[in-house]
Order: structure tokens, then C-alpha cells, then sequence
């Protein structure tokens, strides 16, 4: 739930969480994205002062710079990488559900987590 979300990032669960990339293997990497992923979607649930109030804990993480090597190096297998990176930078979404969004509706993607896969 939001609360619950809320409560671990007020608890300081960003830093360690996305610090325990630097060691992780693959699975344990996607299972870390996923918490990541799901931090900023409760963000955006609780939007104040129509901010994703998690955006600035995440991108602002000692080892956020992990997370755009993983997006960097891993192309294909960690798009949800690269969605977080661009979704902190305020960028549009890069999964092929975005694209798609982008291409049939006419819309841009505004950042928002609901296309991620």
C-alpha cells in the first residue's frame, strides 16, 4: 500500500536498497529495479505539490549511478532501468508500451510509471 511504501522510504530503505546493486547478480538486480519501480509509482500516487515526492530520494542516491550503468549496459534485458533513469530526469519512458502510447494516441508520454512493464 502507499503507507507501507511510504513508511520504508521514510525509514531510509532508498540508499541501502539501490546500494545493494553494486553487488547483486542478475535476479537479484531485476528484484531491485521492481522495489525501485514501485517506490516511484506509490510517488506518484501521492503526488504533493504535483512532484513525485520519492523522485528526488531516488535520483539523488549515493548509487544512483548504478542503476544508469545497468540501463546503459543492459539494453535489452533491463528497460525498466532506463525507465527509472528517465522517469527521474523528468523524460518520457522508453519501453516499447510508451512508444506504442506515443505512436497510436498522438499523446507523449508525461513520465508517468503506467506504461512500464
Amino acid at each position: 500500500s502507499v503507507e507501507q511504501v511510504r513508511y520504508l522510504v521514510e525509514s531510509g530503505c532508498v540508499e541501502p536498497l539501490i546500494g545493494a546493486l553494486r553487488n547483486a547478480n542478475s535476479r537479484v538486480t531485476s528484484a531491485i529495479l521492481d522495489g525501485v519501480k514501485n517506490i516511484l509509482e506509490k510517488g506518484d500516487l501521492i503526488k504533493e505539490s504535483s512532484a513525485n515526492p520519492f523522485v528526488p530520494l531516488v535520483r539523488n542516491a549515493a548509487h544512483f549511478n548504478v542503476i544508469e550503468r545497468v540501463a546503459a549496459e543492459h539494453e535489452q534485458g533491463f528497460l525498466i532501468a532506463a525507465d527509472i533513469v528517465n522517469f527521474c530526469d523528468g523524460r518520457p519512458n522508453s519501453t516499447p508500451q510508451s512508444e506504442n502510447t506515443t505512436k497510436e494516441t498522438g499523446t507523449e508520454d508525461t513520465g508517468s510509471f503506467d506504461n512500464l512493464q
